[in-house]
């Protein structure tokens, strides 16, 4: 999304009923920080939104006191995880490249930080994801569990995009990474592993062979502090291509 767009979005926002906040504070941080990409999402149920959330990406990556200042400027928003720099220098790199404001019907504000790693998997990658978990204070233990799950589904490639979703007192509620071009049988024999019902697995096969989908674009995994703690798949689609086109349609309550 251009940051020209960024308008109309706000006026999108002030139609649903819990976003007017949510809409004050972004266009406050996007007008003092300006922002070169932003991705907007409304998450729905049925005919209703839950939840609308506005990516950012920085422009360069922020110090921490560059950060403070940032979050400071969206007021309603905090950021109550680790050392944002801290982590930068767990994954090699600055500091986060992008940051995201959610709100949900229930009025909660969100905040999640995104870095950008090009470390390839590897013995390197491991030290840096041991060096990554325990910033974030979390067990020792995990590390292993989260480079196999993350040997399984990354491609040849670097490690790309990882997220952290506020916490507090310096510890997140959860890390996140996204591995691009999954294939559909890794993905789909992931899940059983990680016990997701046989149920799950078909409504999920069933919407990707809807799509015509032969891999997930990307299939974000995501863990806390107990460990693996939940998955969402995207994928990327032109409904022009579909038999019938603009009415693909994913039933919810099949999930």
């Amino acid at each position: 999304m251009k940051q020209d767009l960024l308008s109309q979005v706000v006026e999108l926002a002030k139609k649903i009923s819990f976003a007017g906040q949510w809409a004050w504070s972004i266009q406050r941080f996007a007008r003092a920080i300006h922002p070169d990409q932003f991705l907007f999402r409304v998450d729905w149920h049925h005919n209703e939104p839950t939840a609308v959330t506005l990516y950012c990406r920085f422009p360069s990556e922020p110090s921490t006191s560059e950060f403070q200042k940032a979050i400071s400027i969206a007021r309603g928003f905090s950021w109550n995880g680790p050392d944002p720099s801290a982590i930068g220098l767990s994954l090699g790199v600055d500091g986060p490249r992008g940051i995201a404001f959610r709100v949900t019907n229930k009025g909660n504000l969100l905040t999640a930080l995104y870095f950008r790693s090009e470390q390839h998997s590897g013995p390197s990658w491991a030290e840096r994801l041991a060096a990554f978990l325990a910033t974030c204070q979390y067990p020792e233990g995990l590390a292993s569990m989260i480079e196999g799950h993350l040997k399984e589904l990354y491609r040849p490639g670097p490690v790309g995009v990882i997220g952290l979703d506020e916490g507090q007192n310096g510890v997140p509620r959860a890390v996140k990474f996204d591995p691009p071009n999954v294939p559909l049988s890794v993905t789909f024999d992931f899940l059983a592993r990680v016990g997701v019902s046989s149920a799950r697995i078909n409504a999920l096969m069933t919407i990707a062979a809807g799509l015509r989908a032969e891999s997930v674009t990307y299939a974000g995994v995501q863990y806390g502090y107990e460990g693996f703690s939940g998955f969402r798949l995207y994928f990327a689609c032109e409904p022009s291509y579909a038999r019938k086109p603009v009415r693909q349609r994913i039933a919810l309550n099949a999930l």
